[in-house]
């Protein structure tokens, strides 16, 4: 299951007509963080990370909790993308590593003075050392409920599901990002967070140093460059060991190839939820009822796109239809069961001697207006040492479309007109 088994360091830079965020895998030679480690450990860290994720959707998303005040905690080492950001000016201007998360809003690092402090390879952003630092005013537009005015001051507080929690103060300061040059381009007063106080969160291990937030929600990253990139970003997540680098695109520098599909994006808590219909399977619609996949009002239910996500999740009982499927297709196949290759991913089976899996068959999201064509190698993970594959899909009680189902297809986010298009696209050429 080596391939599947990556971490992106995302390197931001702007160009002439907008921003750009280059992908690195985390263990090719060109990412500071390379590392050796077994097939099999780093397979199970990715599938802890896809099960922490969907946690913390599911706490984000309930009627029953504040829906803006918890956001998905990165102290577990397992964050998927990384982005260098450089954030303050004069003694204390530094690049940070920031897990960036299309699940947060509010984009925070860890700041002096701190108590506890936990620790930080890069070091921790001391405020008065920054000219251009500022706490945010009570009267700021972004300071709205639920975060709080306390003697002049906007503050919050992020809870998390296993009750740990971070505290600090809104704030503006001045961000730069690498451009291709080597040089600095700067965005002033952008709004982030400086958290002072946290518990719960003693394991972490020092990378990254926040979140880097790209939700919908008014505190995100997109939202507050919405006039220089026109509310449109895009990715395009390429398979692991893939050396060279890609962009991930703000604005004008968006380009789409060939057959585009646009769905909408409905607006809710911050996530990006699709309406999605049906699934097919290797073109034959599973004609599930409609209202399947809606979102409920009690939260549960819907479709997101994820790409904090390793792996994507399907509710229950459609889940269970699409497995049902799958085994009595790979039982025509003649492809032998192998129930001990993992404890968590499910229909596990020996692989053919013959290369690649195309002889495996497919999955389609058929959302409003667009299908989303999942191939066999980013449906299946796999171990090649063993010879086995594995569905990549978890069993949930919602439906969330996670990275290694998105690889090789470029997804652009247009948060004026709400709309997701998306093209197929070799990531990695």
């Amino acid at each position: 299951m080596a391939q599947i088994l990556f971490f992106l360091l995302l390197l931001l830079a702007l160009t002439t007509s907008g921003l750009r965020i280059e992908f690195i895998d985390r263990f090719s030679p060109h990412s500071p963080f390379n590392e050796t480690a077994k097939p099999g450990s780093l397979t199970e860290k990715l599938i802890r990370q896809s099960q922490a994720r969907m946690s913390r959707i599911k706490e984000i998303t309930s009627t029953q909790v504040n829906k803006t005040t918890i956001h998905p905690p990165f102290f577990e080492d397992q964050s998927l993308y990384l982005a260098v950001v450089g954030i303050g000016t004069g003694q204390d201007d530094r690049m940070y590593y920031l897990e960036m998360d299309t699940g947060s809003g509010v984009t925070w690092i860890q700041c002096k003075p701190c108590n506890p402090c936990f620790p930080e390879q890069i070091g921790t952003f001391n405020p008065p050392d920054s000219p251009t630092y500022r706490k945010m005013a009570c009267d700021d537009p972004l300071c709205v409920h639920p975060y709080a005015c306390i003697t002049g001051v906007c503050k919050y507080v992020i809870t998390y599901a296993d009750q740990s929690w971070v505290e600090g103060d809104l704030s503006r300061e001045t961000f730069y990002f690498h451009n291709s040059s080597g040089e600095f381009e700067t965005f002033q007063g952008l709004a982030y967070g400086c958290t002072h106080r946290y518990q719960g969160l003693e394991e972490y291990t020092g990378v990254p140093s926040g979140i880097l937030g790209l939700d919908s929600s008014p505190h995100s990253l997109v939202n507050q460059l919405i006039d220089d990139t026109h509310g449109r970003f895009s990715y395009c997540l390429f398979p692991p060991q893939v050396e060279k680098v890609k962009s991930l695109a703000f604005g004008d520098d968006i380009v789409m190839n060939g057959d585009v599909q646009t769905t909408p994006i409905l607006h809710s808590d911050g996530f990006y939820y699709l309406k999605l219909n049906d699934i097919s399977i290797d073109g034959q619609p599973m004609n599930f009822p409609p209202g399947t996949f809606d979102r409920q009002a009690d939260g549960t239910g819907g479709c997101i796109i994820d790409s904090g996500a390793a792996m994507s999740y399907l509710a229950g009982g459609p889940y269970d239809v699409v497995r049902n499927k799958l085994q009595s297709i790979f039982t025509l196949l003649g492809l032998v069961p192998d129930d001990t290759a993992s404890d968590d991913l499910d229909l596990c089976y020996h692989m053919r001697e013959q290369p690649g899996l195309d002889y495996l068959p497919s999955l389609t999201f058929n959302l409003q207006d667009a299908d989303l064509l999942v191939r066999p190698e980013q449906l299946y993970v796999t171990n090649d040492q063993a010879r086995v594959f594995c569905l990549g899909i978890f069993r949930d009680d919602r439906t969330d479309i996670g990275a290694h189902q998105q690889f090789n297809t470029r997804f652009t986010y247009d948060l004026i007109n709400w709309q997701l298009s998306f093209v197929p696209e070799d990531c990695g050429a």
